[in-house]
């Protein structure tokens, strides 16, 4: 985080320990804080998350893994800690709730433009509403606004993988997931790629850092294997492939965020709280659901292949 003087008001700082996943469900209450100032938000997140927060432009990022985000929680911040956080126009923490040493410091920093709110609903409701009911308490927000994230075109291009060996369409599947129960068959998502390929369309696997190991299983298939992408890599990406099959993940949300046609599965988790706002993401319950050891019945992996020609030709 750069150290201001208190006299510069900046933008409103909003403190922010989630995933990819919890960011996007983030977006929509992030435009409501910029509708609001004349300033650009700053984003104190986690370090993986600061580039694409800053090559979208949504907002200014800086990373919370930085020494000064501990300022925070500390009973006696270093005089250094008001130059910090005293030039903000407003901070809405969503960490620190009921902890006396952040609901202390913000007073201090902010008086009442220092907000302190909890992480996750203590209600049944989709995370985004949660986000919006917090920063904006007045509105119920029954209707959310689909988040939405745009890279501009030179950063798109400079960090899209090459697919031009590819057939088209092509069809991106992302097996991962934060939770290894929330990650549907190895074999089903096999099976889809399978039957893509004998239709003469596109297939790439996509692994994040926790599914790398994998690679050599995929690649045995006979199937292109993308690993090591940055999350900017991936927006890029998935804004460009024709249609996308994930589970209840980060990369589910960020592919709804950038426009991706497709089908997010879900078995473990209830859609109806974490399903992408997008409604050219289909969310799929599977009954019974296959974990990711597991084989798919013919009869599941049938539903999700007509699910993903059916995402495939919404507008």
């Amino acid at each position: 985080m750069r150290l201001r003087q208190a006299t510069s008001p900046l933008g409103p700082l909003v403190v922010f320990p989630g995933a990819l996943g919890d960011f996007v469900c983030l977006l929509p209450a992030l435009e409501e804080i910029r509708a609001r100032h004349s300033r650009a938000p700053t984003l104190l997140c986690k370090v993986d998350l600061a580039p694409l927060v800053r090559a979208t432009g949504i907002a200014d990022a800086e990373p919370i893994e930085d020494r000064r985000a501990s300022w925070l929680f500390s009973p006696a911040p270093p005089a250094e800690a008001d130059a910090c956080f005293g030039g903000f126009a407003s901070i809405e923490s969503f960490t620190g709730k009921d902890v006396p040493e952040v609901e202390c410091n913000l007073a201090r920093w902010q008086g009442p433009r220092g907000r302190v709110h909890p992480f996750r609903p203590l209600e049944p409701m989709h995370l985004a509403r949660h986000f919006l009911r917090c920063v904006a308490p007045q509105e119920d927000w029954l209707e959310v606004p689909e988040p939405r994230l745009s890279l501009p075109a030179e950063v798109a291009a400079a960090h899209t993988p090459s697919l031009a060996s590819e057939s088209r369409p092509l069809l991106v599947i992302h097996p991962g997931s934060g939770g290894r129960a929330k990650r549907w068959s190895r074999a089903g998502f096999g099976e889809i790629a399978r039957r893509f390929a004998r239709r003469g369309q596109g297939v790439a696997i996509l692994l994040g850092p926790a599914e790398e190991a994998e690679a050599g299983e995929w690649r045995r298939l006979g199937i292109r294997v993308i690993v090591g992408l940055d999350l900017v890599a991936v927006a890029a990406l998935l804004a460009t492939c024709d249609v996308y099959l994930g589970n209840d993940s980060g990369v589910s949300h960020l592919a709804g965020a950038v426009g991706s046609r497709g089908v997010a599965l879900f078995g473990p988790t209830d859609p109806q709280s974490w399903r992408p706002l997008s409604r050219r993401i289909a969310a799929l319950s599977i009954t019974p659901w296959h974990r990711y050891e597991e084989g798919a019945p013919a009869a599941a992996v049938d539903t999700v292949d007509h699910a993903l020609a059916h995402a495939a030709d919404l507008p």
